[in-house]
């Protein structure tokens, strides 16, 4: 098994969140999903 990275959650963190079906997360994922693609994009 490879050991997760700290950040592996903050990558992933919607990895194990059941989507709808539009593919969308639920409505109160939404402000954590924003400011984690905010996070990702500053970093790259």
């Amino acid at each position: 098994m490879v050991p997760q990275r700290p950040s592996a959650l903050l990558e992933r963190p919607l990895a194990d969140v059941e989507t709808g079906p539009d593919g969308s997360v639920p409505l109160a994922l939404r402000p954590f999903q924003i400011l984690t693609l905010r996070l990702r994009r500053s970093r790259s």
